[in-house]
């Protein structure tokens, strides 16, 4: 005889830099035989021995393994977590409406992984320097990069005129006066010459013609200065873009060198899911 029992596992499953929580449910039947050894003189004799009790009902017990291990620096709060076919609108704006997206980027579990301080001190600012950000987003880090500057200014650019506005609500709210926000060409970023730093977090792989991008950015950029490039890792992470959205360290490294940078080195130890990559001109 052979009883069926479905056992019903929820686990929740965290998307991203922060928005949403998915749950997912699955369900798994598993199958109990029972063996006559005549054990018992029930309705029926089953040979589970140790597995009924002494008035012969079954004691079924379900070993399963609690999928409780958290990834130790947290979930990343990332919107094409799980997705493997995505659309080119997709791959290049998971999500549709701003302020979910601006809501996905500000979660604060995001330190945990994205470990901004961490990112600041390895680059060891001076606190004079002007950094521009391509792709700044809700401003994560440009405003962080501002409070850092005593003596020094943010450009933050973005081609989401929503997302630009936000920066400048959040730079009065938190009084940083040393930032400046403007909405750029997605292509050819329009960027400060005098810039010391430019910074890319996750913004290459939207890209769609690299190589012209890069080629203008060094066409802008004055001698000596730097370009940070922070890119997810290849392979399995805790969430985050499918690898097929990912860009290999090594082709990072080729396209922007082909572009005229000079590689200096990966911080590999810094982030646990980014590359962090620094190239010099």
């Amino acid at each position: 005889m052979k009883f069926l029992i479905l056992f019903t596992i929820f686990f929740t499953v965290s998307c991203s830099d922060g928005k949403k929580q998915a749950t997912e449910t699955k369900s798994k039947t598993v199958e109990v035989k029972s063996e006559h050894c005549g054990k018992h003189d029930g309705n029926h004799k089953t040979g589970h021995c140790g597995k009924h009790d002494h008035n012969g009902n079954h004691k079924i017990e379900a070993k399963h393994k609690h999928q409780s291990d958290k990834p130790k620096h947290g979930h990343i709060n990332c919107p094409h977590a799980g997705k493997k076919n995505l659309s080119e609108h997709d791959s290049h704006r998971p999500v549709r409406k701003t302020e979910d997206y601006i809501k996905l980027l500000e979660n604060p579990d995001r330190d945990k992984w994205q470990k901004p301080e961490d990112v600041i001190k390895a680059l060891s600012l001076k606190g004079n320097e002007i950094i521009t950000e391509i792709g700044a987003g809700a401003g994560y880090f440009s405003l962080r990069f501002a409070a850092k500057l005593k003596n020094g200014s943010v450009e933050a650019t973005d081609i989401d005129g929503e997302m630009i506005a936000h920066i400048k609500k959040r730079a009065v709210e938190r009084n940083i006066k040393n930032i400046k926000a403007f909405v750029a060409d997605g292509a050819k970023p329009d960027i400060n010459p005098n810039s010391d730093l430019v910074f890319m977090k996750d913004v290459l792989h939207h890209v769609q013609k690299r190589d012209i991008m890069l080629s203008h950015l060094f066409s802008k950029m004055k001698s000596s200065s730097r370009l940070v490039i922070l890119e997810f890792k290849m392979g399995k992470l805790p969430s985050g873009p499918p690898d097929s959205l990912k860009i290999p360290e090594k082709d990072i490294i080729s396209m922007v060198t082909k572009a005229g940078f000079k590689f200096v080195y990966n911080k590999k130890t810094i982030l646990p899911y980014h590359e962090f990559l620094i190239f010099t001109k």
